[in-house]
């Protein structure tokens, strides 16, 4: 079985604003097909925005995600055509909008998203880990953990956006 083992962080922007010089983001948009308690179902679009080194490169993923057990839950990705992953997107009423950078400190990586639309000024930072209880050292922009509050994650943001809070 695929599992994703992920903790969740609120952001100090004023702290990291800096370092997003580091990297170029992505730009990212998901629809979910299906979203219960138990399990979800999500389309979702990737473009890395255009740098000075490499053209944009656009991609679709198709993901389901099981019922959360702490920070662990199964997970099943697969990369679907771009122009099938947004013609399902289209179908959806609600979307979630974030830009995401990807940040490298000590032996993780760190994906920090800047929400958009209903969800804007909310910035969250995932770390994806190999064991539910592998040491993590917490950069300084990282704020206080959110791993175990449902408001924060992608599918219950889409139902209820952080400007409703």
């Amino acid at each position: 079985m695929n599992k994703e083992i992920e903790r969740k962080f609120l952001v100090k922007i004023a702290v990291l604003t800096p370092l997003l010089d580091l990297g170029v983001p992505s730009a990212i948009t998901q629809a979910y097909l299906t979203n219960k308690i138990d399990y979800t179902v999500r389309v979702r679009t990737s473009t890395r925005i255009k740098d000075c080194y490499a053209p944009a490169a656009s991609k679709g993923f198709l993901t389901i995600k099981g019922r959360n057990q702490g920070i662990v839950r199964p997970e099943y990705e697969y990369e679907i055509p771009y122009q099938e992953a947004l013609d399902i997107i289209q179908m959806s009423n609600v979307t979630i909008q974030k830009d995401r950078y990807r940040v490298h400190t000590m032996q993780h990586v760190w994906e920090v998203d800047f929400f958009h639309g209903l969800n804007e000024g909310l910035v969250i930072a995932e770390i994806e880990l190999q064991a539910k209880d592998e040491h993590v050292e917490l950069p300084s922009w990282i704020d206080k953990e959110v791993s175990d509050k449902a408001c924060y994650y992608n599918s219950n943001l889409i139902k209820s956006p952080y400007c409703q809070w």
